[in-house]
């Protein structure tokens, strides 16, 4: 397994956003350098996994006098593959990053549980023929962010997150959905369960090359 350092890693945010990477001008070409012949118009059906160490190395000043979170040695996988979508072979690229965490309140002397912190994500694309044009991508939060301001409890040393942001790309326009479990992306109304909300974006292939965030560590 492979080692990776993350630095100041944050897990949590204020809020979701979604992110579409999109060339300045004209559209861009792509080569499949990840292959020896890298002309190549198939794709293997060879499935790619790739495992990571990864420690948490705080910046100085991230965490209050009142209180400190303690991060344990995580790991980071990825996982390419191929996928038929409506008849057509795709790329299918999988990530998840998990990491232990607990917080301790310094003036009482309490600890948390132990929280497994995670980011998981699934992102389907075109070949390099196609502009590895994104079809559907999906990220899900779930963190305790450390509250980054000195507090009196155990219980206000984080700020709980679990939401999953889901794209659907179709033809010039792209469609996303934000799902809010606990509500603090997006709030709740009475009688729901998660907080949601919806909308639209254009993603044009025509003029512009737009790629999924998903897809910018494949």
């Amino acid at each position: 397994m492979k080692s990776k350092k993350f630095i100041a890693l944050a897990l949590g945010v204020a809020g979701a956003t979604l992110l579409v990477s999109c060339s300045t001008s004209n559209v861009l070409s792509f080569n499949a350098n990840w292959y020896y012949d890298t002309t190549t118009k198939n794709t293997t059906e060879n499935v790619e996994t790739l495992k990571y160490a990864v420690t948490f190395d705080p910046a100085e000043g991230l965490f209050s006098g009142s209180y400190t979170a303690d991060y344990d040695d995580g790991t980071y996988t990825t996982e390419l593959k191929t996928a038929n979508v409506n008849g057509e072979t795709v790329y299918e690229y999988k990530t998840e990053l998990t990491i232990p965490v607990a917080f301790i309140h310094r003036g009482s002397g309490t600890t948390s549980e132990t929280f497994t912190d995670s980011v998981t994500s699934v992102v389907r694309f075109k070949t390099a023929t196609a502009g590895l044009a994104p079809i559907f991508s999906e990220k899900t939060m779930k963190s305790h962010s450390p509250a980054g301001t000195e507090v009196s409890s155990l219980e206000d040393c984080y700020t709980e997150y679990n939401y999953t942001v889901s794209v659907t790309y179709e033809g010039t326009a792209a469609n996303y959905t934000v799902s809010d479990a606990i509500g603090n992306v997006v709030p709740k109304k009475d009688g729901e369960a998660a907080g949601v909300k919806t909308g639209k974006f254009t993603a044009s292939q025509k003029d512009y090359t737009y790629l999924d965030n998903e897809q910018i560590s494949f």
